[in-house]
């Protein structure tokens, strides 16, 4: 009796352990911060839209967690259409979600900018450049690419990172604008776009001279 007791005692055990792994492995980790910043119910078009802030980069598995979790709590399982765009801190809603959601019925989970992972590569590959460093960043919105300016004895250029780690560097030369430096391509191949350097963040502007994101620096 007293084995079998012990055999009942181990597999309940054994249970318990077994459970809380599984648990475990589908919880949100605790770091991770939610907040909802709009939500769109569209009735007609059986569908609904939510952007979400993010306060850091997650895995597809915890996008995933995060999707599911939303669909609960918002209480929009009636829906067919349950589209979820994700924006990083600093990210502009409506300009580039960094990652999705999407339930049409069934869940898709994409990662539109660079991963955690990616991103620590790219910097990692940023900190190799040969010549004087003016600044690093990383801009999240429309590239999800990281920046340098340097100098060396051919002249000033910009290199640009991408997620797939694939480089370029172009030539560029600084302008005087007041309380920011102007930087512009030496060609026309970017029709007409350039940089600021203010505050120590890269804003990217058009031809038309308008601002449309901003790179964070990177130390």
């Amino acid at each position: 009796m007293r084995k079998i007791n012990n055999f009942f005692g181990l597999l309940t055990l054994a249970s318990f352990v077994i459970a809380s792994v599984f648990s475990s492995c589908n919880q949100i980790p605790s770091d991770v911060k939610i907040s909802v910043i709009n939500e769109v119910r569209n009735d007609s078009l059986d569908k609904v839209n939510v952007d979400v802030r993010l306060n850091k980069k997650v895995t597809t598995e915890v996008l995933k967690l995060v999707g599911e979790k939303l669909k609960n709590d918002l209480n929009v399982n009636q829906y067919s259409k349950i589209w979820m765009f994700y924006y990083l801190p600093d990210m502009k809603v409506g300009s580039g979600a960094w990652g999705t959601t999407h339930f049409t019925p069934e869940l898709e989970v994409k990662i539109l900018g660079a991963t955690e992972s990616q991103s620590n590569e790219m910097e990692a590959m940023a900190n190799k450049v040969e010549g004087k460093v003016i600044g690093k960043w990383r801009e999240e919105q429309y590239t999800a690419s990281v920046y340098i300016i340097y100098e060396n004895e051919n002249g000033l250029f910009i290199r640009t990172i991408y997620p797939n780690f694939q480089v370029s560097d172009e030539n560029i030369e600084t302008k005087n604008d007041g309380e920011a430096i102007r930087y512009n391509y030496k060609t026309n191949s970017y029709n007409g776009e350039y940089f600021k350097v203010r505050n120590n963040e890269l804003e990217f502007y058009n031809k038309e001279n308008k601002m449309f994101t901003i790179g964070k620096p990177i130390k």
